[in-house]
């Protein structure tokens, strides 16, 4: 059997026609997002791939799967969190243009009842209830809006090469400090999980779902 990567059904994001580009920091700017969107965008297809190929018979993987999946969800939260409060206000600042950005709050807006669904049922599936057939189904309820405003908002960023370049990558680092003074921090269990016979995170767990 030939090995399937991670790389669909959802497609990546090229950076080719503009990730060598110098001559402002949008580039570098909508590069650096292209590559974080890139990896979201792997980790949903490796949810894709793997849901119906999850032994039903074995708990321990299926607690594993899942928590794999929490940590997914926590992580697009974190990130389109950090954006709402920082990177996006930074930036209409920065261009004076108030509303700037709103085109990708409300592709947020979008995707967010399928995404809370799935995060719902990952947080609160016990291993006996596992449906490897659900699950797939979940992500494809907002799969598409999802990935096509990780797509949309590199064109955003490349556009942002008629402001100031230095005040352009001061904003992205200045999200990239917040994103990694507040990585890592996953919510209580008592508030991602419910019941007694629901997952839990084992302190050996070391599986790595993805599929590239």
């Amino acid at each position: 059997m030939s090995s399937q990567w991670a790389d669909q059904p959802y497609p990546l994001i090229s950076t080719l026609a503009f990730s060598k580009d110098t001559s402002h920091a949008a580039n570098y700017v909508a590069t650096e997002m292209a590559l974080a969107h890139n990896g979201m965008i792997r980790g949903l297809n490796s949810i894709y791939l793997q849901a119906p190929l999850i032994p039903s018979s074995d708990s321990a993987i299926i607690r594993d799967f899942l928590t794999y999946c929490q940590c997914w969800c926590e992580s697009m939260h974190h990130h389109h969190d950090s954006e709402e409060e920082t990177f996006f206000p930074t930036i209409e600042r920065i261009s004076g243009i108030e509303g700037l950005m709103a085109e990708n709050i409300e592709q947020h807006r979008a995707f967010t009842p399928g995404f809370q669904a799935l995060h719902e049922y990952v947080r609160t599936c016990a291993p006996k209830d596992y449906d490897g057939a659900k699950l797939k189904s979940l992500v494809e309820g907002f799969a598409d809006p999802l990935t096509k405003h990780l797509h949309d908002e590199i064109g955003t960023l490349r556009a942002l090469d008629k402001y100031d370049s230095k005040q352009v990558r001061q904003a992205y680092k200045q999200l990239e400090k917040l994103m990694m003074d507040t990585d890592n921090v996953r919510p209580p269990q008592s508030e991602r999980e419910h019941g007694a016979d629901e997952i839990t995170v084992p302190d050996s767990a070391t599986r790595v779902w993805n599929c590239g």
